[in-house]
């Protein structure tokens, strides 16, 4: 329903790592599904008017052109959860992220925040692409043996304010 909060699930909200165990898609289900959603939540990102296309079929959920509207930018986002080989499941992603702030991204995204210490001091926009895949553990943890990653990270009108070190430099 409208405005309802889902709490996110993962594997240390289920109990230890070793008893998490790897949702599997079930054969001759087929189905395809059509998003348009005013808004997700997702810890402290807000993503809003996501559309797109989820396809479940051959036991493996599909992203397709999924595009939303976060973090001062835009977001698009495909890729796949394989589970035709239960032991091994697979997953690859593209996404594609287009004039984000760097500001709130530092503010809202965890992971940013602690690949990027320094984007709490640039104002600006950033692009950034990323492809990766590879096969998840029981855990849903990526085994990072099998990972293949390619992408491009740009900053557009990036400004350092307020960095102690650089600004003792410019006083030299």
């Amino acid at each position: 329903s409208p405005g309802e909060q889902v709490p996110p699930i993962s594997p240390s909200e289920s109990g230890p790592a070793e008893a998490f165990e790897t949702p599997t898609i079930p054969p001759r289900i087929e189905m395809v599904i059509q998003t348009d959603v005013k808004e997700v939540k997702y810890v402290d990102i807000s993503f809003k008017n996501l559309v797109g296309q989820l396809d479940i079929l051959e036991q493996a959920a599909v992203l397709e052109n999924m595009a939303a509207k976060a973090l001062g930018g835009d977001i698009l986002l495909s890729g796949q959860y394989n589970t035709q080989d239960k032991d091994k499941p697979y997953f690859s992603m593209k996404y594609d992220l287009q004039r984000l702030d760097f500001v709130e991204s530092f503010k809202s995204a965890n992971t940013f925040r602690q690949l990027n210490p320094i984007a709490e001091f640039i104002e600006g926009k950033y692009n950034t692409s990323l492809i990766l895949d590879g096969q998840l553990g029981k855990n849903m943890y990526p085994v990072f043996s099998s990972l293949n990653a390619q992408g491009v990270f740009e900053t557009i009108d990036g400004v350092i304010k307020g960095l102690a070190p650089l600004q003792k430099y410019g006083n030299l």
